[in-house]
């Protein structure tokens, strides 16, 4: 599909205008957006954000495959491609998810949402999390498997919903990282510490404070 040739995006009810002149400042007040360093033109980042990863973006209904509206958010942004259609190297690193500022940025943005998608990815975050910490222990059900894959499925399947589209693994990260921080701010080194002192870690179960996993038991050979 060709894309719109847009002199300006009309901002509807996108959270930030992205045709604003003082984008960057406003979304700098939010220290994920403090692009201090970064060798991209800040203004064009934040545009390029708003545009590509806003749930009211007219791109999400113009473009439904992934990359090609990358390609026409970062054109619309003000990044240039050369005579053989390609951008410039710093620019394809941070449209592949491979520019941790930028990508710590994209999932600050889409958390500013509040969407109920995140709050289920919060939730089956915290429920993947209690049931690796079970079967670590040693208290893993013949549910436990079964759990776990339906959670990494559920994941996924949020996760894109999210981003409206697959995106690289790298990016999806940041958005678990903003996630587990809203969670708690446990360290891993204290739940290890916890696992190894017994902790039933009761206070993390999806389950509710009176779930208890049945123990395993040894079948046999047969």
């Amino acid at each position: 599909m060709p894309r719109k040739k847009y002199d300006k995006v009309e901002r509807g009810k996108m959270l930030y205008d992205p045709n604003d002149p003082a984008l960057y400042e406003k979304l700098k007040r939010y220290g994920e957006f403090d692009f201090d360093g970064l060798e991209l033109n800040p203004y064009e980042v934040c545009r390029f954000i708003v545009l590509m990863y806003d749930m009211e973006s007219p791109l999400r209904l113009e473009y439904l495959e992934l990359w090609a509206r990358k390609r026409a958010a970062a054109e619309m942004a003000g990044f240039k491609t050369g005579k053989s259609g390609a951008f410039d190297l710093r620019v394809e690193q941070m449209l592949l998810g491979e520019n941790v500022i930028v990508n710590t940025a994209i999932a600050k943005y889409i958390m500013l949402f509040g969407l109920p998608e995140i709050a289920s990815l919060e939730a089956d975050q915290a429920s993947m999390f209690f049931e690796v910490a079970r079967s670590l222990k040693g208290e893993a059900n013949k549910n436990t498997l079964h759990n776990i894959a339906f959670l990494r499925k559920e994941i996924n399947a949020l996760t894109e919903e999210v981003f409206g589209g697959r995106e690289a693994h790298s990016l999806r990260k940041a958005l678990y990282g903003h996630l587990e921080d809203k969670r708690n701010s446990i360290k891993p080194e204290e739940v290890i510490k916890r696992l190894a002192a017994g902790d039933d870690l009761i206070e993390w179960s999806p389950y509710g404070d009176t779930y208890k996993p049945n123990n395993l038991t040894y079948g046999g050979d047969n």
